[in-house]
């Protein structure tokens, strides 16, 4: 089994005094595709809920998210790869968005029952994603 294969390599490779201050070791399943997606949502809502104090909002759509899969994906280093990707992926992008695009004075006053003034959008754009705003009344499904 897989714990017996690690446990062997354990073994041949550290002392037993080491080996013995360790109080357990985790074994964790890879990344699924399924997991992939939940944690791409939770960065989202994170990142959102930050915005929204700022009287903004972004969405990603299917692009952006299967991008962000696709090259957040390491079996090595698991979901933090995808923290890491979300980061460069979105937020870089995003932050130049907003500067290049402004708020508009007044944005910041989102309220619970009031969606945040400026919604913008990421779509995949080659290997990267692009932000634009969403002008009021334009669709704004993912």
């Amino acid at each position: 089994s897989r714990e017996a294969l690690v446990d062997d390599a354990l073994h041949s490779h550290f002392d037993p005094e080491f080996l013995n201050r360790i109080d357990r070791i985790e074994l964790f399943e890879p990344l699924s595709s399924e997991h992939m997606h939940t944690i791409i949502a939770l960065e989202l809502e994170r990142t959102n809920r930050t915005l929204k104090r700022k009287g903004v909002e972004i969405q990603l759509d299917g692009s952006a998210v299967e991008l962000l899969c696709r090259q957040g994906f390491d079996t090595e280093f698991g979901a933090r790869a995808v923290r890491r990707c979300f980061r460069e992926r979105v937020m870089l992008p995003l932050a130049e968005a907003l500067l290049t695009t402004p708020v508009p004075a007044g944005a910041g006053k989102a309220s619970p029952t009031q969606p945040p003034h400026s919604l913008f959008r990421g779509q995949a754009d080659g290997e990267g994603i692009r932000f634009s705003r969403v002008q009021p009344g334009q669709s704004t499904t993912q």
